[in-house]
């Protein structure tokens, strides 16, 4: 059974009183984002929603991803809850018929919601507290050594699955992959966040799982006390992990992380101890950790496997494929078109890549990102022409029928800034991965490549990515600023064997699956100017801010006739004048005749269709007034 997606939650979240089958949840209001739309925070299986009922609050976590035996794990993991008391864990109700979407049920996990920050984001606001982070790195070893005593491992121990109270107390969320003497049967469920787990994780399943991520975090959080400047210096995973990464633990010889850590005198080690632990096979964690010889056989550097799948890296102008990816984590390159920033129930910057009003990506900063741009970057206009790297989960947002992929920026960590040649290296090493050609960039780059063009996404994707075609768009979709600039000078492009159609239709939308594609090519283009422009019909509305219309000519649109052009001066809107004033009443129909014909588009037309339809109105006032008169007089006449 596919299951819905976050945005389709998110629709279904409009209505909880149709959506909810729990009598509870139906009363929920959910806490909404300043657009409006009910505010989550997606995961690597389930999309979280914040929602209140009278005076209780919850998280409501809805799946977007097929679990593995999901009911029988949940119902262990709320005995194990109940049972055990551990004031870490967080009381967890499954709840199989959940939420409607559309005309299915699907489950959700209904959760007591939790007032705290997520372990990253705290770090970012107590950085000059030693005392404050020791106190949290006590909490969170009491936290994993309380769970090793009950024989159980969360499984996924990260910063997003770290919430800090503002007391400093730790609550651990997120219990998807969670170990249980009662669930071993059932295998692993998930191999954890490749930034804080062993490269040979994969399908182990015990007690055990917690160990290296939790050296990780204490390792880290220790070198945070020590010299607080690490921050800034080794957190370059994009806002996704602390002071390490994958390609630390796959290669600890050549890591800057563990150089800098080991020159720390009470950190040397510690730090060497988790060296080792990278070194030896899974088997050999424990003894590593705790600085006994590890027996067996070392880890090979051809088995190193950053933990868990690598985040996708997609052209900011490919819509199709990030749309497909919705859920996804994702790295999207391109370059900042324009920036935004509004001002509603709080602060919101927009990085828009394109023309948001035809569903270009967009990635969204609301209060707190925004503060972390000013802070990271100074003004966020200072973004506009860049080349940058933006990692986050893929998100919808919809208006007037156009859908936007978009990511909603958590912190400034996750931005980038890139050069042209940065920009390419990056997507070109993505286009080298395994079963990385398919669907669009694979078409695109066999175009490239002077190969045949089959089909109508075919034609059209060369289409759009013409000369002609985007000179034509000029600066209404930011062609221009779409691909990132070639190593090297500059091919022509490729010529077309037939001329263009004249009624372009923009290619199918790709649709939303829960699975995860392989990652899609990249192939340099032959010059800076031929991107292809964003599809997607256009909208009234901008929701991102900027100009309600666009700036250049319409896209996708039909090709007028000559002698119907949209500037043609035909005189309507004067006749509608003339009829009004001589015609009286009758004159309201010519004039909206007038306004509802599509050539009515020169502005004399236009103001003239509009100054005819108050003084028919006036000529309808003004009969009406004569013949009540002539009415009352007629009776006075009679008496």
């Amino acid at each position: 059974m596919r299951l819905p997606q976050p945005f389709d939650y998110k629709m279904a979240l409009q209505a909880p009183t149709v959506s909810f089958l729990d009598e509870e949840l139906r009363r929920c209001d959910p806490r909404r984002d300043p657009l409006g739309m009910p505010a989550s925070v997606a995961g690597g299986f389930a999309v979280t929603f914040d929602v209140a009922v009278e005076r209780h609050r919850y998280a409501v976590r809805c799946f977007y991803r097929q679990g593995n035996h999901l009911q029988q794990r949940y119902a262990a993991v709320a005995k194990f809850v109940r049972d055990s008391r551990l004031p870490f864990l967080v009381e967890v109700d499954y709840l199989d018929a959940g939420i409607r979407v559309g005309t299915d049920v699907y489950p959700v996990v209904r959760m007591p919601w939790v007032d705290g920050a997520r372990l990253d984001d705290w770090i970012d606001d107590h950085l000059d507290d030693p005392h404050a982070l020791n106190r949290v790195r006590r909490n969170i070893a009491d936290a994993v050594a309380g769970l090793r005593g009950h024989d159980a491992a969360h499984g996924d121990l990260q910063h997003g699955n770290i919430l800090v109270r503002p007391d400093g107390a730790v609550r651990l969320v997120d219990y998807d992959g969670m170990y249980l003497p009662a669930l071993r049967g059932y295998g692993a469920a998930e191999q954890g966040h490749r930034n804080y787990q062993h490269p040979e994780r994969r399908t182990q399943f015990d007690a055990t799982l917690d160990l290296f991520a939790a050296h990780v975090i204490d390792l880290s959080l220790a070198g945070l006390i020590h010299e607080p400047g690490l921050w800034r210096e080794l957190n370059k995973n994009n806002g996704e992990g602390l002071l390490f990464s994958a390609g630390d633990f796959a290669d600890p010889g050549s890591s800057p992380a563990f150089a800098r850590l080991a020159a720390i005198p009470p950190l040397a080690e510690p730090a060497r101890r988790l060296h080792r632990a990278c070194e030896a096979g899974f088997d050999g964690i424990a003894a590593a950790l705790a600085g006994e010889p590890v027996s067996g056989s070392a880890r090979g550097r051809s088995s190193a496997r950053p933990g868990g799948p690598q985040p996708l890296v997609l052209q900011a102008t490919d819509r199709a494929g990030l749309l497909a990816h919705q859920g996804d984590e994702a790295t999207v390159v391109g370059r900042v078109l324009r920036t935004k920033t509004i001002q509603r129930t709080g602060t919101i910057t927009f990085l828009n890549f394109g023309d948001f009003r035809r569903g270009a990506f967009t990635v969204v900063a609301w209060e707190r990102g925004h503060r972390d741009l000013v802070r990271a970057f100074g003004s966020p206009e200072d973004l506009d022409g860049k080349w940058v790297s933006v990692t986050g989960l893929l998100s919808i947002f919809e208006k007037g029928g156009v859908r936007t992929p978009q990511i909603e920026l958590p912190n400034a960590r996750a931005v980038r800034v890139l050069t042209g040649a940065q920009a390419t290296a990056l997507l070109a090493s993505a286009a080298t991965a395994p079963g990385a050609a398919t669907g669009a960039s694979a078409r695109a780059a066999s175009t490239a490549a002077g190969g045949p063009v089959a089909g109508l996404d075919d034609q059209l994707s060369q289409l759009y990515t013409s000369t002609g075609f985007t000179s034509r768009l000029g600066g209404a979709t930011g062609a221009t600023a779409a691909t990132p600039p070639a190593a090297g000078p500059a091919s022509p492009p490729p010529r077309q064997s037939t001329p263009p159609p004249r009624r372009p239709t923009p290619p199918p939308r790709q649709p939303s699956t829960g699975r995860t594609p392989p990652g899609r090519p990249f192939s340099p283009p032959p010059g800076p100017s031929s991107a292809p422009p964003h599809s997607g019909p256009p909208y009234s509305g901008p929701p991102y801010g900027g100009p309600s219309r666009p700036t250049g000519p319409p896209w996708p649109g039909r090709t007028p006739a000559p002698h119907q052009r949209p500037d043609d001066f035909d005189g309507i809107g004067l006749i509608a004048v003339a009829a009004a004033l001589f015609l009286g009443p009758a004159g309201l129909m010519v004039s909206v005749y007038a306004m509802s014909r599509e050539r009515l588009r020169h502005p004399v037309d236009r103001v003239a269709g509009v100054v005819a339809i108050p003084i028919s109105i006036l000529w309808m006032l003004y009969c009406c007034c004569v013949g009540f008169n002539n009415f009352a007089q007629g009776l006075l006449a009679g008496g």
